[in-house]
């Protein structure tokens, strides 16, 4: 029996499926379909070639933490199905160092993080974590991100899910969101009952603010809350950082408050330079007071009130 050889075509295509750079481009072709994400886990399987970058491709992009808290040992979790039918995972004790090395594996892959993902493109999503496993993560996760790689993540207040829970919960959520290497964040957030659960969120963004070298883009709904406003705001501010990032910095700030900006606020924001592109949604009346007091301190030098450089800009518009 002749032995099988491989012509020059072929030796060609193994050579150019082989290459990382067009892996990438057909494994997010794969991805794309509705079975993709089953297709990679097998090719993932199949070859050495294909390994990392078919697990790259299946972890980019998640819609929770579930998939990777999975990846802890089995002893560890427990699962229930929730009143809306939805599993619901946590942990029955706190992972200790050797339960971390599968986590540790995976974790670097997840790029992105989105709830609002289509489940359909995405078959890894398998309900939700328990209120609790967030603390446990974050208290036996160390000093090092859970995340180490994030680039961008959207996160929506939970305690909308979890009602009257401790909001201890939903700080630990989304501190484990926080790395240095997050480019975007989109972040939806309640009322906080208790004055020093905002305090924690705006110590937790002011420490992610001081370290991020990467962060482009912010949008930010809140309640009315001044720690979490400034600590939002301090996101912008290039000077107070621990890390080297000149030339680069915030290009985009989107934010909603359910209260006016205050003047400082206000003052604040228009002595940035870096930024391209921003939106605030306020309360307008009080809003348009605070931009009014800030028009009568520039006009007072010229002994001009407000009121009055509005009555000379009538009677220019009269006279032309």
């Amino acid at each position: 029996m002749a032995a099988t050889t491989l012509n020059d075509a072929s030796r060609a295509t193994i050579r150019c499926i082989s290459m990382p750079e067009m892996q990438h481009i057909i494994f997010d072709t794969i991805y794309g379909d509705i079975q993709g994400s089953a297709t990679l886990a097998v090719l993932a399987r199949t070859a050495r070639c294909f390994h990392e970058v078919a697990l790259d491709r299946l972890w980019h992009t998640q819609t929770s933490l579930v998939p990777l808290v999975k990846c802890f040992p089995d002893t560890l979790l427990k699962t229930e199905i929730g009143n809306d039918g939805v599993e619901v995972v946590n942990f029955v004790s706190e992972p200790k160092a050797e339960d971390w090395t599968r986590v540790k594996f995976y974790a670097p892959r997840i790029k992105i993080i989105r709830p609002d993902v289509s489940l359909a493109a995405d078959p890894l999503w398998e309900g939700c974590l328990d209120e609790e496993a967030y603390v446990t993560l974050l208290k036996s996760k160390g000093s090092a991100p859970l995340l180490p790689n994030l680039q961008s993540f959207q996160w929506i207040d939970p305690s909308t899910r979890w009602g009257d829970a401790d909001e201890v919960y939903a700080i630990a959520s989304f501190s484990l969101m926080l790395n240095p290497q997050v480019t975007s964040m989109d972040v939806i957030m309640n009322r906080w009952k208790d004055e020093s659960s905002a305090e924690a969120i705006a110590s937790a963004l002011r420490q992610f603010g001081n370290n991020s070298s990467q962060l482009r883009s912010v949008n930010f709904v809140s309640s009315s809350c001044v720690p979490i406003e400034k600590a939002v705001l301090n996101l912008a501010d290039e000077s107070d950082r621990t890390v080297d990032c000149r030339d680069v910095g915030l290009k985009s700030l989107k934010c909603s408050w359910s209260r006016s900006m205050t003047v400082d606020a206000i003052t604040y924001l228009s002595e940035l330079q870096g930024l391209q592109e921003i939106a605030i949604r306020a309360d307008r009346e009080t809003t348009v007071e605070a931009v009014v007091g800030m028009v009568e301190q520039d006009l007072m030098g010229t002994g001009r009130s407000a009121a009055q450089a509005g009555d000379s800009e009538e009677e220019d518009e009269l006279d032309d």
